[in-house]
């Protein structure tokens, strides 16, 4: 179900969704009138794989909450939820043990702590942190000792990184095929270089 850019629909309109126990993919992208308590009715859709959430950005960690039910969700996108903080992940998104998939793109209030929890998803294959500015080589380090599956990262525009972070990537990464680093103002060259003679086949964007 795509209600991509339905800007008129609320809370109240979404309800009715709860009666759709078989869904398994829903986009709700930049329905901006939802709001935390909508989300509410989205918990009960245990069958949902794939969820789209992009530039609603009402949307809090508590309404996030309700997500933690979805035990069988592979895809979750946030992108600019600026509202969504450390502690959704810590405390859901942590916990949702089948994504594959993770978009925080422009979740500006996420920081290393809160990636910290990220790295316990296991089979997490794409992850897209682009202008998550907070984010420090402390951070890519969380990832890189733990998500071995990773396939797919960016982290454009994050301006805390530098080699050593990259460095991080290279000893541990060796699966990861794709990594955005467009305007990593903390990152040069030789980073870039050390990195791709460690990880083969990477494609790298910078």
């Amino acid at each position: 179900l795509d209600l991509s850019q339905c800007k008129k629909i609320t809370d109240v309109g979404l309800a009715s969704i709860k009666l759709l126990t078989k869904l398994e993919h829903l986009v709700l992208y930049d329905c901006r009138k939802l709001t935390d308590a909508g989300l509410a009715d989205i918990r009960s859709l245990r069958e949902l794989k794939h969820l789209n959430l992009n530039r609603c950005a009402k949307i809090t960690d508590t309404g996030v909450a309700h997500i933690g039910r979805l035990h069988d969700l592979q895809h979750l996108e946030l992108r600019d939820c600026e509202n969504v903080t450390d502690a959704c992940l810590t405390n859901t998104i942590s916990t949702l043990q089948a994504l594959r998939h993770l978009d925080l793109h422009g979740c500006k209030r996420i920081s290393d702590d809160g990636i910290e929890h990220v790295a316990k998803l296991q089979q997490l294959q794409h992850l897209n942190l682009t202008k998550c500015t907070a984010i420090t080589d402390v951070g890519l380090g969380s990832i890189a000792r733990s998500l071995r599956e990773l396939r797919h990262m960016e982290i454009h525009g994050c301006d805390n990184i530098t080699n050593e972070g990259l460095l991080t990537i290279a000893s541990s990464l060796k699966q990861l095929q794709y990594l955005g680093l467009y305007a990593c103002n903390g990152v040069t060259i030789h980073g870039v270089a050390a990195l791709t003679d460690c990880v083969g086949g990477l494609n790298v964007s910078v």
